[in-house]
């Protein structure tokens, strides 16, 4: 499944890539993230125009089951953890980045996730953050199901980073 946002900022290319990168807008991402716990950096490496950074994110689960898995409630964690391993061009001011749940080794073959973030001058002082996310849950008979479920909180946390990045620069 394809989920994509697209927001128009008052602000540079450079200016917003900068900000995407600070502790400030990680800790107004939480803020104005209802699900996200916390957000913390976990890795950062700069070589040449590439960085890579991990970042962990913890999100409690009780408020967050969909329905069709309000049966299973009872055993779920409390808090649920992934890593998203980013790689910044700082030339092109674009990041990909591919999302890594923490559960067993074997259970990752049962789901990818990779997105894309990107700057264009929209002309002006106007930049058009254009952000995509594709994620695949093969799951039999219960995939399709799982990534609709999923796809009104991941449409939700694209809006938000978009708003977010926009109000810095309002």
């Amino acid at each position: 499944m394809r989920v994509k946002q697209h927001t128009l900022i008052n602000a540079q290319r450079e200016d917003i890539a900068t900000y995407l990168q600070s502790p400030e807008f990680t800790q107004a991402l939480v803020t104005h993230l209802g699900v996200v716990h916390q957000i913390e950096l976990q890795e950062e490496h700069r070589e040449g125009t590439t960085l890579t950074r991990v970042m962990r994110y913890s999100a409690r689960t009780q408020d967050q089951i969909p329905s069709f898995l309000k049966k299973y409630e009872s055993s779920a964690p409390e808090f649920v953890h992934w890593r998203q391993i980013e790689t910044w061009d700082t030339q092109l001011l674009s990041m990909t980045y591919t999302i890594k749940a923490e559960i067993k080794d074997e259970w990752q073959k049962y789901y990818t996730t990779h997105g894309k973030l990107e700057l264009v001058a929209a002309g002006g002082a106007q930049t058009s953050m254009h952000a995509t996310l594709d994620y695949k849950v093969n799951v039999f008979g219960l995939g399709k199901l799982i990534e609709k479920a999923a796809r009104k909180e991941v449409t939700k946390i694209l809006a938000r980073q978009g708003e977010v990045v926009s109000a810095h620069f309002a």
